[in-house]
């Protein structure tokens, strides 16, 4: 009996297709194991990218609110002016008017001004949507 013989016989034999079994059994049982880490390392690296871009939403969000108000802000400042612009306009023509000896609160010199109160009104209406739509966008 050779000395390999007699290892064998020592752990009770070899049985080369339980051995391939075992091996078989232990490499799926390692892949199982390796594709779950692979899995969980990918769902870590996704919840990380998710948190990032998370960030960078609410960043552009808070800049995006900034612009908003800023619009509205200088929509108000126009049409601020633009109503001083039109009672100062007003001022000028009941000034001439009376100025001329028109009578300023009847008739076409009253029409002449309630005109241009309306056209003022609309240039402030126009000012404050502009400002709106700018704000949405």
């Amino acid at each position: 009996m050779s000395f390999f013989d007699s290892i064998l016989d020592f752990f009770g034999g070899f049985d080369l297709g339980d051995t391939l079994m075992a091996v078989s059994t232990a490499s799926t049982a390692l892949g199982a194991g390796a594709g779950a880490y692979g899995a969980y390392k990918q769902a870590d690296a996704a919840k990380e990218a998710a948190s990032f871009n998370a960030q960078g939403y609410e960043q552009n969000r808070v800049y995006a609110e900034q612009q908003a108000k800023d619009a509205i802000a200088r929509g108000e400042e126009g049409a601020r002016r633009s109503r001083m612009a039109m009672r100062m306009l007003i001022g000028a023509q009941r000034a001439r008017l009376a100025a001329n000896n028109v009578r300023v609160d009847s008739g076409t010199p009253l029409a002449v001004q309630m005109d241009t109160r309306m056209l003022g009104e609309l240039d402030v209406a126009n000012l404050r949507e502009n400002a709106r739509r700018e704000a949405d966008g």
